[in-house]
Parts: C-alpha cells; sequence; structure tokens
C-alpha cells in the first residue's frame, strides 16, 4: 500500500493518477474539508480508476491520524505543503510545512520498513552566484529568502534528521512546476493571470519542469534502493520573458510587451497590496514575488539524468499541452 499526503494539489493528484494507472495500491490522507476536484479531473477519462483510491481522513498536523493511514503502507509520499506569499500566512505555512513533515517522518520511523519520498523545493537550496545550482548547494540564511523557502527548508531538515535515525528516504528538489492545476491558486495560475491580460514580463531566469516529470522522477526514487539523497528535478532553465510570450503563443492572445525592471516591479507588489486593503482579496505580486521574479538562477538536473537516465519533457512541449487544457476547460 503506498499513502499519498497532498494528494489533492498539483503534485499530489498527478501522483494519485500515476500510481493507480501503475496498477499500484493507493490511499490518501485527505482532510474532510479538502477538494478532491483536481483528482477527478486527472481521472476523466478513465472514471472506474477513481474508485481504487482508499481515502483516508485526517491531517498532516494530527500525528495520530498519519499512523492510522500508515497501516500495512510499504510507501509514503509525503507532497502535502502550503505555498503562499502573503504575510498574513507565515505562522500556518511553517505550521503546516515544518510541524506537518515533522509528524509523517516520526510516523514513518515508529511504524520501520516504510521508504519515504519528500517532495522539497528548490527554494531550499543555496543560491548564491555560482552559475549552475546543484544539490550540494545548502541554503543561504538571509533577509531575501521568502518565508515559502524558509519553511521548506526547516521540512527538508525533518526528513535529514529522520535519516539520520534511520529512516529510508529520498528528497526531491522540483523548480518551478507547469501543470493544469488550480488555474487561481498554484503555479498554474501563472496561465490564468497571462491570459487575464497580463501586460508585463521581467527578465529572471528560474528552472521550469512538467508536474508529470516531477511525479514520475518521485515514483521511480521512491521504489529505488537509493536513499539518504536529495534530487533536482528541472527540464530547463528559462528566462520568464520566453516563459510568458510562449504561453501566449499558447493561449492565442498578445504577450506582454513592457519589460518590468526592479523599480516597476517594486511599484507593482505596493499597488497591489494597496489594492488587496480595499477588495479584501490576497495581492497576486508581493515583495517576495517581485524580487525573486529579477533574478537568475539556473538548476543543474545531471544527478538525476545521470543516476537514473532520466529524460524530461521540454518545457515548450509542456506549456503547449497546458495551454490546450486550459483553453478547453475555458471553452
Amino acid at each position: 500500500m503506498y499513502l499519498i499526503t497532498g494528494a489533492s494539489g498539483l503534485v499530489g493528484s498527478q501522483l494519485v493518477f500515476d500510481l493507480i494507472s501503475m496498477g499500484r495500491s493507493v490511499r490518501i490522507l485527505l482532510r474532510k474539508s479538502s477538494s478532491t476536484v483536481l483528482i477527478k479531473k486527472k481521472f476523466k477519462s478513465s472514471p472506474e480508476l477513481f474508485d481504487k483510491i482508499q481515502i483516508a481522513y485526517g491531517d498532516v498536523l494530527d500525528i495520530f491520524s498519519i499512523e492510522d493511514a500508515l497501516q500495512d503502507c510499504t510507501h509514503v509520499f509525503h507532497c502535502a505543503a502550503m505555498v503562499s506569499f502573503n504575510p498574513q500566512k507565515r505562522k500556518e505555512m511553517y505550521k503546516v510545512n515544518a510541524d506537518g513533515t515533522a509528524n509523517v517522518v516520526n510516523a514513518c520511523l515508529e511504524k520501520r520498513n516504510i521508504k519515504l519520498g519528500f517532495v522539497s523545493s528548490v527554494a531550499t537550496l543555496g543560491r548564491g552566484t555560482q552559475q549552475m545550482i546543484n544539490e550540494n548547494d545548502w541554503f543561504n540564511q538571509n533577509e531575501k529568502n521568502s518565508y515559502y523557502a524558509i519553511s521548506k527548508y526547516a521540512a527538508e531538515r525533518e526528513v535529514w534528521r529522520g535519516i539520520t535515525e534511520g529512516l529510508n528516504a529520498v528528497i526531491i528538489n522540483p523548480s518551478v512546476i507547469l501543470g493544469d492545476g488550480n488555474w487561481r491558486s498554484d503555479s498554474s495560475s501563472l496561465f490564468n493571470t497571462l491570459y487575464s491580460g497580463l501586460k508585463f514580463y521581467t527578465q529572471g531566469v528560474s528552472g521550469f519542469v512538467d508536474v508529470k516529470d516531477v511525479s514520475r522522477s518521485l515514483i521511480s526514487l521512491t521504489e529505488s534502493e537509493i536513499s539518504g539523497e536529495r534530487f533536482i528535478i528541472s527540464s530547463e532553465n528559462k528566462s520568464y520573458e520566453w516563459l510568458f510570450k510562449t504561453m501566449a503563443k499558447g493561449l492565442n492572445i498578445k504577450p506582454p510587451t513592457i519589460k518590468a525592471g526592479v523599480f516597476l516591479s517594486q511599484l507593482a507588489w505596493r499597488l497591489e497590496w494597496l489594492k488587496s486593503v480595499f477588495t479584501g482579496k490576497p495581492s497576486l505580486i508581493t515583495n517576495e514575488t517581485a524580487y525573486t521574479s529579477q533574478q537568475i538562477y539556473n538548476y543543474d538536473n545531471s544527478k538525476i539524468t545521470e543516476q537514473l537516465n532520466y529524460r524530461f519533457i521540454p518545457v515548450e512541449e509542456t506549456v503547449d499541452r497546458v495551454c490546450k487544457i486550459f483553453i478547453a476547460q475555458k471553452q
């Protein structure tokens, strides 16, 4: 039996579909308030497979519910996490990401004979002046780190702590994940934001990866003999300018034409904050996201490509596929 946390999210829903399609027995840890919309979307073409999913209601903040869900499990995929750049959500995000992961690790240590696959982030890697960031670049403690990065680093430390205590585990560090998730909340909202008339682009660079690659690589690593290691999961390093123009082409809309430098980015997040004060809606642009969008981060994926002979889906192919899904759902 394979247990998945965070199954209602972008990565978790893809993981559920892939594992069920492979004939694995899958149980998901699901809060009663969680939506199963994304999971059901994955199984739209094969609804009979959806009925094979076992649901255990619980929460990563409730260790007893985790222990109950772990009955008869041999593998655990910990995907549950909170992503937010809203300052008001910092305490909650840290609790879910760090304390929740500590609970999962402790429950796995208690049960023994369990392999844990943990979804971390490239945000936990050191981002210095080096040309290519790899798995040996450790987190830098500085004021430029987002609170999301801090919370994920604390979560990853819990997994490393578990490994020193005998936990059989592997960690993946995905870059920006592209896929057909929630068009209004996770990274899939990039497509909706652009479609809604985004006029600006930045000169920043980051790694991008298909959600299908995140799922497939996590399964391969967790089912392998590899343990006590982490792997960057990133297809290609691309500029946001290239990404937005490629997305615009796939969405059949005009691409952003205004280059947003540091000053304009800083002005934009302040205006968004002011707008949120009056509307009560969270800001689409924050100080943290404005800063990150201007940075150049290149990620080295050679470790997994060499150890597993893994081949990633090209980013352009991913963008084309997701754009078609987005347009079809809009229609």
